[in-house]
């Protein structure tokens, strides 16, 4: 898969001469995975959200630089997180509509901006470049890994039409504004742009230990004691879900030739001839929660009667571990940033499985079951089915992570002799990527 160009979500907007840019200082899309996980251990905390004091973070790379000197090698100082502080003196909160959004459609919810009441010793502060972001990210196991992958940002006052009352009055030049005492209360709807713009997104996944897929809806504000000159980040974040949206038309179209396997073996005590096995689907993408069928056909030329078909899913699980140097060898000092150890893990999530079923006796108007095998010398095609699972989902590979689905086929002449199997690929998306809930603007 082709990984998008890495770029910094907060390019927009220019430099101002103070130690935070005029963008704003979190995250970089297609940052090291290294500075991915520094960046979001920081600023999201630890297992139970909770900030290491007196944290604080350094801009992305990409703005390390002034509008004044235009110096690359100019290095900002870390900015503190204001949450981490003893004494936050501006609270923030994000409250959402609700916790699934989709591409194309619009994240709502209010922000809370609580500015408490000055001490004698304090002064009023400045406030600037309140925002509202959406981070996905994904997570792999035993190590501090995660790497961004997906990111909207958007200022306050282009998904809200009051955040001027957070003011006393209008802002001096470099944006900065004195705040407004009180709890301050912002309904929002940002956009979740379909063209690939901020990443694409993947939805959630939580399979296995440290193996997930994150989305956390985030608002900041940049803070400035202007008796110190001293800046820091008031945020605070929710966890989210954000889904790609996917067209119907094109995602349930049948293939333009079925998906097939075919094998011919013998089987168990079943004598020279052999059994012809072949397995189709019509098409490549699922949905997630609904019976996907398979045709089969079997054409039985041993002695044994075939007398079971079974479909079992099996998910893969492949993790791309960093390692820069692994690249460095034969006396190289340069590291590869994308070198990478990989493990696989292959797990059977669920089953179905056909017996056969009795056949026509004398003075019975029925027979337990549908279908009554492949016996010795016959040709049958039948079609059987599985339920994917409701949480299925394949995810492509970015950089950390891919999730594979495959069904296993397979037919038997009973339980003492091997089977004969086929294996399908197939890609299981959800639901709500076809039909995406209603969203309107503010």
């Amino acid at each position: 898969m082709r990984r998008p160009p890495a770029r910094s979500a907060f390019s927009e907007g220019e430099a101002d001469q103070s130690g935070l840019t005029s963008s704003d200082t979190f995250f970089d899309i297609g940052a090291a995975p290294a500075r991915s996980a520094a960046e979001l251990r920081v600023a999201l905390g630890n297992s139970n959200s909770r900030l290491k004091p007196r944290a604080s973070i350094l801009p992305p790379q990409s703005l390390r630089k002034t509008a004044s000197t235009g110096d690359l090698g100019t290095v900002f100082p870390s900015v503190a997180l204001e949450k981490a502080k003893s004494r936050a003196r501006i609270e923030v909160d994000i409250v959402l509509e609700s916790d699934t959004c989709v591409q194309g459609s619009y994240l709502k919810g209010l922000v809370k901006i609580h500015v408490r009441k000055c001490l004698k010793k304090d002064s009023p502060l400045l406030l600037a470049r309140g925002k509202i972001r959406v981070v996905g990210f994904e997570c792999i196991p035993l190590e501090d890994n995660r790497c961004t992958f997906y990111q909207r940002s958007a200022l306050l006052s282009e998904v809200t039409t009051c955040s001027q009352d957070l003011y006393k009055g209008a802002p001096d030049q470099d944006g900065w504004a004195e705040a407004k005492e009180g709890i301050h209360v912002m309904p929002f709807a940002m956009l979740l742009p379909v063209d690939g713009s901020c990443g694409t997104p993947k939805g959630i996944l939580n399979i296995h230990s440290g193996v997930s897929v994150r989305y956390v809806a985030m608002a900041s504000i940049k803070v400035r004691d202007p008796k110190t000159s001293k800046e820091s980040v008031a945020h605070f974040y929710r966890d989210c879900e954000i889904w790609p949206r996917l067209e119907v038309a094109l995602s349930l179209a049948p293939a333009p030739r079925p998906l097939s396997g075919e094998v011919c073996k013998g089987v168990f005590m079943g004598g020279s001839g052999k059994v012809k096995f072949t397995a189709r689907l019509h098409r490549l993408h699922w949905v997630a929660g609904q019976r996907c069928t398979v045709q089969l056909r079997v054409v039985n030329e041993t002695k044994k009667t075939i007398k079971g078909a079974t479909i079992a899913l099996i998910r893969t699980t492949t993790v791309f571990r960093p390692h820069p140097h692994l690249a460095a060898g034969n006396g190289s000092r340069i590291a590869d940033p994308d070198a990478c150890q990989t493990s696989t893990m292959r797990k059977q999530v669920s089953e179905a499985t056909l017996e056969m079923g009795q056949r026509c006796a004398k003075g019975h108007a029925s027979a337990k079951g549908w279908w009554t095998g492949v016996a010795p010398g016959q040709t049958s095609e039948f079609s059987h089915h599985i339920l994917l699972p409701a949480d299925a989902l394949s995810v492509a590979r970015v950089r950390l992570l891919e999730v594979e689905y495959t069904l296993r086929v397979s037919v038997t002449a009973g339980s003492m002799g091997s089977d004969v199997h086929v294996i399908l690929p197939i890609r299981i998306v959800n639901f709500v990527s076809l039909d995406p809930p209603h969203s309107s603007p503010l």
